[in-house]
């Protein structure tokens, strides 16, 4: 069981969105949207996929079959796996050295049990309950490497739990839980189970394809980030259910830097108003979403023709004169040059002029 700080826990998101933001401004991310498969989340963490995939591929699990249990070809597997590198660096889902020995040992001086345990573990569903106890009983109740065994049975259901790593980022996102105290099913469930609440609002709040392993990469990264207030204002961002592109300038080192990412309007209803003006179309290149595709039906995005940052406080915004529609291309090459937007007109004459090159 565990008791979430909801307050605190939404601090951390703040915290979490800033940090990154920055960090993909410092190395010029070609985006600038917060996402878990791209730009410096997938940089810093994408890796964890791949020790997945890469375990798949050493263990062959569709090519077992009981006879192998007994022979030592399993446990030599599953060692290649705990050991194995991803791009020449060591994976750290668990502390190999700290665990391998000791292990090594056991799978020899038990290999058919541990064979048998290993075989059932990744060649069945379900009991996995079990499993967890029979293991604990044959090799100790080492909770880095049974739970690192269960996330490569399935990563959609498990992920990796190191005592010595969480303990201290749960305590800083507010999660009131001694669930790491002691290598138990319980307590790896309710790890779990916080996981999944966290991926439930990572889902809500940041990326709605978040999946369990990026909840896992959330906690892990909060570890690195420092416990400040964030030096943008992105609450109303992180509730915005409009995921369209827009500008958001925060500052990094004494100068200003575009960022793409989600929607912040004063006013949505200036959306609205704005696109029954203009319409659905392109106001730059005339292109229409609902012609090219099947989805892009009543889809357009809307830009302030006075950047929302050079408001002085709230500003009364007139959505026929101070608002165009453009295609997302358009948005974006119109906030392309570094401290100057375009305007419509000089975007029209940019596509004019290439258009006749062409012809």
């Amino acid at each position: 069981m565990f008791i979430p700080n909801e307050e605190r826990f939404q601090r951390c998101l703040l915290q979490f969105y800033d940090a990154v933001l920055k960090k993909q401004a410092e190395r010029n991310c070609p985006t600038m949207e917060i996402s878990f498969s791209s730009g410096y989340i997938r940089y810093q963490e994408w890796y964890k996929r791949d020790i997945y995939d890469k375990a798949q591929r050493i263990l062959g699990i569709p090519s077992w079959s009981a006879d192998m249990v007994g022979t030592g070809e399993i446990t030599k597997k599953v060692l290649s796996v705990m050991k194995m590198r991803v791009d020449s660096i060591q994976q750290n889902l668990l502390n190999w050295r700290d665990v391998t020995y000791d292990i090594e040992k056991k799978f020899s001086n038990h290999l058919y049990k541990s064979e048998d345990i290993l075989y059932r573990l990744f060649t069945s569903d379900g009991k996995d309950e079990a499993l967890f106890g029979e293991a604990i009983e044959l090799w100790g109740k080492k909770f880095p490497l049974l739970s690192f065994l269960f996330f490569i049975k399935d990563c959609t259901k498990y992920v990796p739990a190191r005592p010595d790593k969480f303990r201290e980022r749960f305590k800083r996102l507010g999660f009131e839980t001694d669930c790491l105290s002691e290598c138990t099913w319980e307590n790896y469930q309710t790890f779990l189970e916080i996981m999944k609440w966290v991926q439930e609002k990572l889902a809500a709040d940041i990326d709605r394809s978040a999946e369990l392993i990026d909840a896992h990469s959330f906690v892990w990264m909060m570890g690195d980030i420092d416990d400040t207030e964030p030096e943008i204002e992105i609450k109303e961002l992180l509730n915005s259910d409009d995921l369209e592109t827009t500008v958001i300038r925060i500052g990094t080192e004494g100068r200003k830097i575009e960022h793409y990412g989600r929607r912040y309007e004063r006013n949505p209803q200036n959306r609205k108003a704005a696109i029954e003006a203009h319409g659905y179309t392109c106001m730059a290149c005339g292109f229409d979403f609902k012609s090219m595709y099947e989805l892009g039906e009543n889809f357009i995005e809307v830009h302030h023709i006075k950047p929302l940052h050079t408001l002085d406080g709230e500003t009364n915004v007139d959505p026929v004169n101070d608002m165009i529609c453009l295609c997302s291309n358009c948005h974006r090459m119109i906030h392309h040059k570094k401290n100057y937007i375009m305007t419509l007109s000089e975007l029209k004459d940019v596509i004019e002029r290439n258009q006749s090159k062409k012809e």
